[in-house]
């Protein structure tokens, strides 16, 4: 249980890295001075599917040159169902962010070192979209696009968002999970 609390507490860390960067955005459109009240309500979610696939990443990253590291391992170190993360993995494999080698010796690996992997590059391939909303990429979802004064502020907020996505290496989540584990093997 001791585990399962460090990773999920490591694992909000690295999400918890972006949340500032929505903040800074939605106070500069709003003049907002002093801290913001509330700030949990203007948290941004993502899915699962994104989680998860940050999660095996990271795992492949911390194991990066040691070989095919077998699925089953991922999942166990990094608390993702083994189904999902068959479907998670089939994707970044797309990608061109993994590769794969069956047999029994076989498994996953990055497809490029973790420092010219970004969280952008991860997340992207698993999200159907970076958020928000429809009309950011579909100008025929809403009635009100030509018209609409909050269109330019989400599409601000998106940038804002996929600048700090590309600006977290997958090598600095592996050494931050390194650091991570070192510290709770000296926790008595």
């Amino acid at each position: 249980m001791d585990r399962l609390n460090r990773a999920s507490r490591q694992i909000g860390v690295w999400w918890h890295r972006l949340e500032p960067i929505a903040c800074r955005v939605w106070r500069s459109h709003v003049r907002l001075e002093g801290p913001i009240s509330g700030a949990e309500e203007l948290r941004m979610r993502i899915s699962m599917r994104a989680d998860y696939g940050v999660r095996a990443m990271t795992d492949l990253a911390m194991h990066y040159g040691e070989g095919p590291i077998p699925a089953a391992d991922v999942a166990r170190r990094m608390f993702v169902p083994a189904v999902y993360l068959d479907q998670v993995l089939s994707a970044l494999r797309q990608a061109g962010l993994v590769r794969s080698t069956r047999g029994p010796q076989g498994g996953h690996e990055l497809g490029r070192a973790p420092e010219k992997i970004t969280m952008a590059d991860v997340v992207m391939p698993l999200e159907s979209q970076v958020g928000l909303l429809d009309c950011l990429d579909d100008l025929t979802a809403c009635e009100l696009v030509e018209s609409c004064s909050q269109r330019g502020v989400w599409l601000r907020i998106r940038s804002v968002m996929l600048e700090g996505l590309e600006g977290i290496l997958l090598s600095e989540l592996a050494a931050d999970m390194h650091q991570a584990e070192d510290r709770s093997a000296y926790s008595i």
